[in-house]
């Protein structure tokens, strides 16, 4: 990556009354290059230029008026953001992971709504087209993606309410946000349930593997924002730095050992590029339980 290209591609996007916030903070560049760093390593499969992210990034924390822009900034869910990104502009590579890691766990949530596999098979198809597809004068509904909370929340909601208007249930589509949350979380599909059998044991040894790699310091951050709850305001505190800096720190050691289990569990499964999805997938679900099981266990 060419240093330096994120803080003007992110002061360039940002509404103008909020730029001057965000120019005022002496880690931007910094700051966007870890969130960069950490989506380009939860998806390997495609790239969107560092300007186009950061431009992305900028027209979401800029909105923002409810906090300071240093916060603004940091509670975004830059992966997230970063696959919805690419999917908005039409990438394969995107879309086939949005595909594997998003819409494929949606079936279950829409049986609970009361449709059957036809017209849940045309529910996601609408979905699909609501979401991916631009018309004139509107972008893809992706676009809208707010990066305040997780993406599968976002396409979730949208795949209820269009269950909702299958059912000619119109008279509810204003509560469609409460119908959303009295829905259970979904149940692993088929294909990551069998994964998750077969290679556990594996993602274990993986994953303690890559945490024996971090540093004491790292794995006190871990333990002290997953398993303390701490912030990373009051882990700023703690270690008397700025909460920025330690939001990077926090993502730093994320990004490590969501690497470090990755690699070691493709390579104790002899898979190539074909099972990267998969490993994704796992890694994704597994991650922060395992994270606050093994570190709550170190006490």
């Amino acid at each position: 990556m060419v240093s330096g290209v994120l803080r003007p591609a992110f002061l360039a996007a940002a509404e103008p009354a909020a730029r001057a916030g965000f120019a005022a903070l002496p880690d931007l560049e910094e700051t966007l290059d870890d969130m960069l760093a950490l989506a380009e390593i939860e998806w390997p499969a495609f790239t969107i230029p560092a300007e186009t992210f950061a431009a992305a990034v900028a027209r979401h924390a800029s909105a923002r008026t409810d906090c300071p822009p240093d916060e603004a900034l940091t509670a975004l869910r830059g992966s997230d953001l970063y696959l919805a990104t690419a999917c908005a502009t039409g990438d394969v590579a995107a879309l086939a992971c949005l595909e594997s890691t998003v819409v494929s766990q949606l079936p279950p949530a829409l049986r609970q709504v009361g449709l059957s596999a036809a017209a849940i098979d045309d529910v996601l198809q609408k979905l699909r087209e609501a979401l991916l597809v631009a018309s004139p004068g509107r972008a893809p509904g992706i676009a809208g993606y707010s990066a305040r909370g997780r993406l599968y929340s976002f396409v979730r909601s949208a795949a209820v309410r269009l269950a909702m208007k299958h059912m000619n249930a119109s008279d509810r589509s204003s509560d469609g946000d409460t119908a959303l949350e009295e829905i259970a979380a979904p149940a692993d599909d088929p294909e990551m349930s069998l994964f998750k059998s077969q290679y556990g044991e594996q993602f274990r040894a993986a994953f303690s593997e890559a945490m024996a790699d971090l540093s004491q310091q790292e794995r006190n951050l871990l333990r002290q924002h997953h398993v303390d709850g701490l912030s990373v305001r009051e882990l700023g505190v703690l270690h008397k730095a700025h909460h920025a800096t330690a939001a990077r720190w926090v993502a730093s050691a994320r990004s490590k050992l969501f690497a470090g289990t990755r690699d070691r569990l493709m390579a104790r499964l002899g898979l190539g590029a074909t099972g990267v999805a998969s490993i994704i997938r796992l890694v994704h679900s597994q991650l922060d339980v395992s994270l606050f099981t093994h570190l709550d266990a170190q006490r």
